[in-house]
Protein backbone atom coordinates (compact mmCIF):
# COMPACT_ATOMS: atom_id res chain seq x y z
CA UNK A 1 0.00 0.00 0.00
CA UNK A 2 1.35 3.43 -1.10
CA UNK A 3 0.26 6.36 -0.48
CA UNK A 4 1.08 10.32 -1.91
CA UNK A 5 -0.67 13.72 -1.53
CA UNK A 6 -0.46 16.26 -4.48
CA UNK A 7 -1.85 19.82 -4.58
CA UNK A 8 -3.46 20.92 -8.34
CA UNK A 9 -5.71 23.86 -7.29
CA UNK A 10 -6.46 22.14 -4.44
CA UNK A 11 -5.02 19.09 -2.28
CA UNK A 12 -5.66 15.69 -2.47
CA UNK A 13 -4.53 12.20 -1.43
CA UNK A 14 -3.98 9.34 -3.56
CA UNK A 15 -3.77 6.01 -2.17
CA UNK A 16 -2.60 2.88 -3.73
CA UNK A 17 -3.37 -0.87 -2.66
CA UNK A 18 -2.68 -4.02 -4.93
CA UNK A 19 -6.12 -3.92 -6.31
CA UNK A 20 -7.34 -0.72 -6.19
CA UNK A 21 -6.66 3.07 -6.47
CA UNK A 22 -8.38 5.76 -4.52
CA UNK A 23 -8.33 9.48 -5.33
CA UNK A 24 -9.42 11.81 -1.82
CA UNK A 25 -10.50 15.54 -2.17
CA UNK A 26 -9.04 17.67 0.74
CA UNK A 27 -9.86 21.44 0.00
CA UNK A 28 -8.91 23.79 -2.28
CA UNK A 29 -7.04 27.19 -1.71
CA UNK A 30 -10.18 28.86 -3.56
CA UNK A 31 -12.58 27.89 -0.84
CA UNK A 32 -9.20 30.02 1.68
CA UNK A 33 -9.54 32.79 -0.75
CA UNK A 34 -13.42 33.01 -0.62
CA UNK A 35 -13.23 33.01 3.42
CA UNK A 36 -10.89 35.98 2.98
CA UNK A 37 -13.69 38.13 0.83
CA UNK A 38 -16.86 36.43 1.93
CA UNK A 39 -20.09 37.41 0.29
CA UNK A 40 -22.31 36.04 3.15
CA UNK A 41 -24.68 38.34 5.27
CA UNK A 42 -23.27 39.14 8.57
CA UNK A 43 -24.65 38.23 12.22
CA UNK A 44 -26.38 41.25 12.24
CA UNK A 45 -27.53 41.38 9.33
CA UNK A 46 -29.15 37.92 9.25
CA UNK A 47 -30.34 38.74 12.73
CA UNK A 48 -32.54 41.96 10.90
CA UNK A 49 -33.43 39.51 8.63
CA UNK A 50 -35.16 36.88 10.86
CA UNK A 51 -36.81 40.31 13.01
CA UNK A 52 -38.17 41.48 10.00
CA UNK A 53 -40.80 39.44 9.50
CA UNK A 54 -40.87 39.32 5.60
CA UNK A 55 -38.55 36.12 3.79
CA UNK A 56 -36.17 38.98 2.71
CA UNK A 57 -33.37 36.26 2.12
CA UNK A 58 -36.09 34.81 -0.67
CA UNK A 59 -36.19 37.80 -2.02
CA UNK A 60 -32.56 37.83 -2.99
CA UNK A 61 -32.24 34.60 -4.47
CA UNK A 62 -32.98 34.23 -8.44
CA UNK A 63 -36.44 34.72 -9.18
CA UNK A 64 -38.37 31.85 -10.98
CA UNK A 65 -36.08 29.00 -9.71
CA UNK A 66 -35.67 26.82 -7.04
CA UNK A 67 -32.74 28.18 -4.77
CA UNK A 68 -29.95 25.22 -4.30
CA UNK A 69 -27.58 24.40 -1.39
CA UNK A 70 -24.91 26.25 -3.00
CA UNK A 71 -26.45 29.38 -3.57
CA UNK A 72 -28.55 29.71 -0.25
CA UNK A 73 -24.92 28.75 2.04
CA UNK A 74 -23.34 31.63 0.38
CA UNK A 75 -25.50 34.04 1.39
CA UNK A 76 -25.65 32.45 5.12
CA UNK A 77 -22.75 33.32 7.83
CA UNK A 78 -20.68 29.53 8.45
CA UNK A 79 -22.08 28.44 11.81
CA UNK A 80 -19.40 28.69 14.93
CA UNK A 81 -21.46 28.72 17.75
CA UNK A 82 -21.85 25.28 19.57
CA UNK A 83 -21.05 23.76 16.18
CA UNK A 84 -19.04 20.15 16.38
CA UNK A 85 -17.53 17.07 14.36
CA UNK A 86 -17.61 13.58 16.25
CA UNK A 87 -14.32 11.53 15.30
CA UNK A 88 -14.48 8.11 16.31
CA UNK A 89 -13.93 4.51 15.06
CA UNK A 90 -16.99 2.26 15.51
CA UNK A 91 -16.57 2.13 19.19
CA UNK A 92 -18.63 5.50 19.50
CA UNK A 93 -17.47 5.90 23.14
CA UNK A 94 -14.24 6.48 22.51
CA UNK A 95 -14.20 9.11 19.81
CA UNK A 96 -13.50 13.15 20.67
CA UNK A 97 -15.65 15.97 19.83
CA UNK A 98 -14.15 19.15 17.58
CA UNK A 99 -15.85 22.45 17.86
CA UNK A 100 -15.80 25.08 14.96
CA UNK A 101 -12.19 26.59 16.18
CA UNK A 102 -11.26 23.40 16.21
CA UNK A 103 -10.20 22.82 19.66
CA UNK A 104 -10.65 18.67 20.83
CA UNK A 105 -12.64 17.79 23.87
CA UNK A 106 -13.13 13.95 24.92
CA UNK A 107 -16.54 12.68 24.26
CA UNK A 108 -18.70 12.81 27.65
CA UNK A 109 -21.85 11.64 28.09
CA UNK A 110 -23.58 14.83 29.01
CA UNK A 111 -21.80 17.64 28.31
CA UNK A 112 -18.56 19.20 27.06
CA UNK A 113 -16.41 21.11 29.08
CA UNK A 114 -15.60 23.93 26.59
CA UNK A 115 -13.11 25.09 29.04
CA UNK A 116 -10.72 22.21 28.78
CA UNK A 117 -10.09 21.05 25.34
CA UNK A 118 -7.85 18.38 25.11
CA UNK A 119 -5.97 19.77 22.67
CA UNK A 120 -6.44 23.74 21.10
CA UNK A 121 -4.63 24.97 18.29
CA UNK A 122 -3.23 28.04 19.63
CA UNK A 123 -0.77 25.47 21.43
CA UNK A 124 0.80 25.44 17.95
CA UNK A 125 0.17 28.92 16.34
CA UNK A 126 -1.44 31.50 18.85
CA UNK A 127 -1.69 33.78 15.76
CA UNK A 128 -3.12 32.20 13.45
CA UNK A 129 -5.34 30.33 15.35
CA UNK A 130 -7.69 33.10 15.92
CA UNK A 131 -9.02 32.75 12.76
CA UNK A 132 -12.33 30.83 12.49
CA UNK A 133 -10.92 27.95 10.33
CA UNK A 134 -12.07 25.98 6.88
CA UNK A 135 -13.06 22.94 8.12
CA UNK A 136 -13.42 19.94 5.59
CA UNK A 137 -14.00 16.58 5.69
CA UNK A 138 -12.21 13.97 3.66
CA UNK A 139 -13.86 13.97 -0.13
CA UNK A 140 -16.77 15.33 2.26
CA UNK A 141 -17.94 12.49 3.85
CA UNK A 142 -15.16 10.41 5.69
CA UNK A 143 -14.11 11.28 9.18
CA UNK A 144 -10.61 12.87 8.75
CA UNK A 145 -10.80 16.64 9.49
CA UNK A 146 -8.80 19.19 8.20
CA UNK A 147 -9.12 22.39 10.09
CA UNK A 148 -7.27 25.44 7.99
CA UNK A 149 -6.57 28.33 9.32
CA UNK A 150 -5.23 31.27 6.90
CA UNK A 151 -4.58 35.24 7.70
CA UNK A 152 -4.30 35.61 4.04
CA UNK A 153 -1.06 35.33 3.48
CA UNK A 154 0.03 32.00 5.74
CA UNK A 155 -1.80 28.65 6.47
CA UNK A 156 -2.04 26.46 9.19
CA UNK A 157 -3.51 23.18 8.27
CA UNK A 158 -4.51 20.66 11.11
CA UNK A 159 -5.54 17.08 9.93
CA UNK A 160 -7.44 15.29 12.96
CA UNK A 161 -8.43 11.61 12.62
CA UNK A 162 -8.85 8.89 15.35
CA UNK A 163 -7.49 5.56 14.20
CA UNK A 164 -9.55 2.61 13.97
CA UNK A 165 -8.91 0.73 17.64
CA UNK A 166 -10.59 -2.37 19.72
CA UNK A 167 -13.26 -1.59 22.18
CA UNK A 168 -10.71 -2.60 25.37
CA UNK A 169 -8.01 0.16 23.86
CA UNK A 170 -7.59 4.00 24.57
CA UNK A 171 -8.21 6.05 21.52
CA UNK A 172 -5.36 7.70 20.15
CA UNK A 173 -5.98 11.32 17.81
CA UNK A 174 -3.29 12.13 15.14
CA UNK A 175 -2.53 15.22 14.50
CA UNK A 176 -0.71 16.94 11.54
CA UNK A 177 0.35 20.29 11.38
CA UNK A 178 0.88 21.88 7.91
CA UNK A 179 2.69 25.17 6.96
CA UNK A 180 2.77 26.75 4.16
CA UNK A 181 2.17 30.44 2.36
CA UNK A 182 -0.64 31.00 0.78
CA UNK A 183 0.54 31.84 -2.82
CA UNK A 184 3.04 28.88 -2.29
CA UNK A 185 0.98 25.59 -0.87
CA UNK A 186 3.97 23.85 -2.54
CA UNK A 187 6.80 25.40 -0.02
CA UNK A 188 5.30 23.64 2.64
CA UNK A 189 6.63 22.24 6.17
CA UNK A 190 4.79 19.32 8.60
CA UNK A 191 5.10 18.48 11.66
CA UNK A 192 3.33 14.98 13.38
CA UNK A 193 1.44 14.75 16.41
CA UNK A 194 -0.16 11.81 18.45
CA UNK A 195 -2.70 12.77 21.65
CA UNK A 196 -4.35 10.17 23.75
CA UNK A 197 -8.16 10.97 24.34
CA UNK A 198 -7.26 10.68 28.20
CA UNK A 199 -4.37 12.94 28.22
CA UNK A 200 -3.61 16.27 27.00
CA UNK A 201 0.12 15.34 26.32
CA UNK A 202 0.97 15.72 22.94
CA UNK A 203 3.36 13.54 21.73
CA UNK A 204 5.60 13.87 18.36
CA UNK A 205 6.16 11.61 16.14
CA UNK A 206 8.00 11.03 12.41
CA UNK A 207 6.07 10.80 9.42
CA UNK A 208 6.52 7.14 9.02
CA UNK A 209 4.81 6.43 11.81
CA UNK A 210 1.94 8.54 11.25
CA UNK A 211 1.54 7.63 7.59
CA UNK A 212 0.67 4.47 8.29
CA UNK A 213 -1.96 5.05 10.88
CA UNK A 214 -3.01 7.56 7.98
CA UNK A 215 -3.01 4.95 5.48
CA UNK A 216 -4.97 2.33 7.39
CA UNK A 217 -7.52 4.71 8.31
CA UNK A 218 -8.21 5.77 5.39
CA UNK A 219 -8.87 2.37 3.91
CA UNK A 220 -10.57 1.01 6.97
CA UNK A 221 -13.57 3.48 6.25
CA UNK A 222 -13.25 2.96 2.69
CA UNK A 223 -13.93 -0.76 3.01
CA UNK A 224 -16.69 0.47 5.75
CA UNK A 225 -18.66 2.50 3.21
CA UNK A 226 -18.31 0.07 0.97
CA UNK A 227 -20.02 -2.68 2.63
CA UNK A 228 -23.27 -0.96 3.32
CA UNK A 229 -25.60 0.44 0.92
CA UNK A 230 -25.26 2.79 -1.91
CA UNK A 231 -27.32 5.26 -2.68
CA UNK A 232 -26.92 7.84 -5.47
CA UNK A 233 -28.50 11.12 -4.95
CA UNK A 234 -28.34 14.24 -7.64
CA UNK A 235 -27.43 16.93 -4.46
CA UNK A 236 -24.22 16.35 -3.08
CA UNK A 237 -25.07 17.21 0.41
CA UNK A 238 -27.56 15.26 0.74
CA UNK A 239 -25.38 11.90 -1.04
CA UNK A 240 -22.86 12.97 2.02
CA UNK A 241 -25.28 13.45 5.07
CA UNK A 242 -26.60 9.77 3.81
CA UNK A 243 -23.02 8.12 3.71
Amino acid sequence: MSMTETYQNGWSIHLTTHSQKYLFSAYSVQQLLNRQMPSFLTEDELAAILSSGRDILAEQLPKNTDPDYDTVASMLPPPNHATFCFLSSISGWGGVIVDAYGNIFPQAESRIDTAAPLFSPARLDDKLSRHLPLQQLLSDQYPLLFNVFTDGTEVLELLYFVEPFEPDQTPAVWIRAKRYPLAQPDLYRTAYHLLTRLSDQLQTVDEALFSEALEETILFWVRFREEGTQLKIPQKELQNLFH
